[in-house]
C-alpha cells in the first residue's frame, strides 16, 4: 500500500517551503559555472538548483503536471564519474533531454522513496538521465545520467556526422593513417 505524506505535519511544511526556495538557474553560462563548481568542490553539502521547466508533452507521457526540472551537486558529481561516458556540457542538455525525450520508461524501483523515471534521448548516441518523480514538491530531480555510446570521445567523431554510429550497436574502427 502506497502512502502520501501528509502535507499538513510541521516537518513536512518546512521541507516544501525549502523546495519552494530552490534557485533557478537563468542562463546556460550560470548553469555551466554551477556544473563546473560542482565538480571542484566535491565535499560541500547538497545543493539544488530549477534548471527549467517541464513541457506540456512531458508532462502528458509522464501522466504527471509536474512543472519543474532541477538537479543538485551531488547528481553532477556523480554522473560526471568516466565510467558513465558523460562530459560536463552533456548536462547542459538535461531539460531538452527531459523535454524531448525519444525514450521514457517508469522504473519499478523507487531512489530515496520516491518514483523514479528514465529520460533517453539519442545526441551522437544515447544520454540517458535517472530522475526522481517529487511529485508533492513540483519537481523532476536529475540524480544520474549517462553516455551509452562512446561516439563522441572517438578522435573522428567531430567529422563523422551522429548518423553512422546512432542505429549501429556495434562501433566502427579507426583506420590509422
Amino acid at each position: 500500500m502506497i502512502t502520501e505524506p501528509c502535507n499538513n505535519r510541521p516537518e513536512n511544511t518546512k521541507r516544501l517551503k525549502k523546495w519552494n526556495k530552490i534557485p533557478e538557474i537563468k542562463s546556460q553560462d550560470e548553469y555551466e559555472s554551477f556544473i563546473e563548481h560542482s565538480l571542484n568542490s566535491k565535499g560541500e553539502k547538497n545543493i539544488k538548483i530549477k534548471i527549467g521547466e517541464t513541457s506540456e508533452k512531458t508532462k502528458t507521457r509522464i501522466k504527471k503536471s509536474i512543472r519543474n526540472i532541477g538537479i543538485d551537486n551531488h547528481g553532477i558529481i556523480h554522473a560526471s564519474q568516466e565510467k558513465h561516458n558523460l562530459e560536463p556540457d552533456d548536462l547542459l542538455k538535461a531539460v531538452d533531454i527531459i523535454n524531448n525525450a525519444d525514450v521514457i520508461k517508469k522504473s519499478n524501483r523507487k531512489h530515496q522513496q520516491n518514483e523514479v523515471a528514465s529520460f533517453i534521448k539519442d545526441i551522437n548516441g544515447n544520454i540517458e538521465l535517472l530522475v526522481e518523480i517529487h511529485e508533492s514538491k513540483d519537481f523532476l530531480m536529475v540524480f544520474d545520467a549517462w553516455r551509452k555510446n562512446k561516439v563522441r570521445r572517438r578522435p573522428d567523431a567531430v567529422k563523422r556526422p551522429p548518423e553512422t554510429n546512432v542505429h549501429d550497436v556495434t562501433q566502427p574502427t579507426i583506420k590509422k593513417v
